[in-house]
């Protein structure tokens, strides 16, 4: 288009989690785009299932995760994350976006994190912690309250969310925003 050109493929890909574990299969874009005047090369994919115990942190479950990475002609890297996490039986979708640049000796120069929640019980949520981490004095005691229709972002310049997220909250480059029912 006038906008913006692109060339890639798509394949699918199948990483190892280690011994007895099953394969995690991503379906995977390489692509090559020059949009408004700047050039990158991404490659971004969608993970076919669940993945348990994410990134090695135990109890952490990601469904159906949506990952891309992508470098641009002045080095930066932009790294974003976007799936469903599991917290008991409540699902919470969240989205998490980074742009780590060699002007900073490779430090985050942006960052965004933002998500949706449609409904999350303080019990569960204390519930959770209780599980996977030693709280001082035995954590929350039983708390009748839940968080509803929840989605909140965090967004600084540079960032990217998923147009969805950006959408609902009316989030455009940076801000912060946050929405719900307690």
């Amino acid at each position: 288009s006038k906008a913006e050109a692109a060339l890639g493929f798509n394949t699918a890909i199948a990483m190892s989690q280690g011994h007895g574990k099953p394969d995690l299969e991503f379906d995977v874009d390489f692509e090559f785009a020059e949009q408004t005047g700047e050039a990158e090369v991404q490659v971004s994919g969608g993970m076919k299932g669940d993945w348990t115990n994410a990134a090695g942190i135990k109890g952490f479950t990601l469904e159906n995760p949506f990952m891309s990475v992508g470098i641009n002609e002045s080095g930066s890297f932009d790294m974003l994350i976007d799936g469903t996490i599991l917290i008991g039986s409540e699902k919470i979708r969240a989205a998490a976006d980074m742009v780590l640049s060699p002007e900073a000796a490779g430090l985050p120069t942006a960052f965004a994190f933002a998500g949706e929640i449609n409904k999350l019980a303080f019990n569960t949520l204390a519930n959770h912690a209780k599980k996977h981490a030693a709280q001082k004095g035995g954590g929350f005691k039983n708390m009748n309250a839940e968080f509803k229709d929840v989605a909140f972002a965090y967004m600084t310049p540079g960032a990217h969310l998923p147009a969805d997220l950006e959408e609902e909250l009316s989030i455009e480059g940076a801000g912060m925003a946050l929405k719900g029912t307690l």
